[in-house]
């Protein structure tokens, strides 16, 4: 046991190091705190949640058909609030782990309402589409709530390669478009 001295001592030098830490203007290795914001966040939760990556993006650095990229870009907002996005994966990233990694960036409520394959406008390479619901975001962004059977939220999941066509598995994927618009059946990927 501890004498209760030398305990407050130590509470006392810990305390003063942690101080000491943050006056010392070093970077911080911590990530922000909190959850990471959602779609229909503020685009100022957003950042804060994410650190900037490089030009106009956030959140790591991955690479993807040999180039790095931010992990999220081309954010899109309306109102201060975040509508989409477009999300970079690593190299073999399997489509399920896309699906939950995008699905984690959603409100709470969201529930997976259709999803289907579709094909690039020149009819090479597959992509998978997925719509989801959200009251939630339907108030945070101030418009009307789905129908019961609608979507206010699409995603599409891909294999970009380059130079040539997209990739004819979707089973890895290196990207995602998230979107308060829902895809349609029919559209291209």
């Amino acid at each position: 046991m501890v004498p209760r001295s030398r305990r407050a001592v130590g509470v006392v030098l810990a305390a003063s190091g942690l101080g000491l830490a943050a006056c010392s203007g070093a970077p911080s290795a911590s990530p922000p705190s909190g959850p990471p914001a959602r779609l229909g966040s503020s685009l100022t939760a957003w950042q804060a949640t994410r650190p900037a990556a490089g030009g106009s993006g956030y959140g790591r650095t991955v690479t993807v058909d040999g180039a790095s990229r931010a992990q999220y870009s081309d954010v899109t907002t309306a109102a201060g609030k975040v509508t989409g996005w477009h999300q970079a994966f690593s190299a073999g990233t399997r489509l399920a782990r896309a699906e939950a990694a995008v699905r984690a960036a959603l409100p709470t409520d969201a529930r997976q309402t259709a999803s289907w394959r579709g094909t690039f406008a020149r009819g090479e390479g597959l992509c998978e589409f997925v719509n989801y619901q959200s009251v939630s975001l339907a108030g945070l962004l101030g418009t009307a709530a789905p129908d019961p059977s609608g979507s206010n939220i699409g995603a599409r999941f891909y294999e970009a390669t380059s130079p040539g066509p997209a990739s004819t598995s979707i089973a890895d994927i290196n990207s995602a478009q998230v979107s308060t618009a829902p895809a349609t059946q029919g559209e291209s990927c």
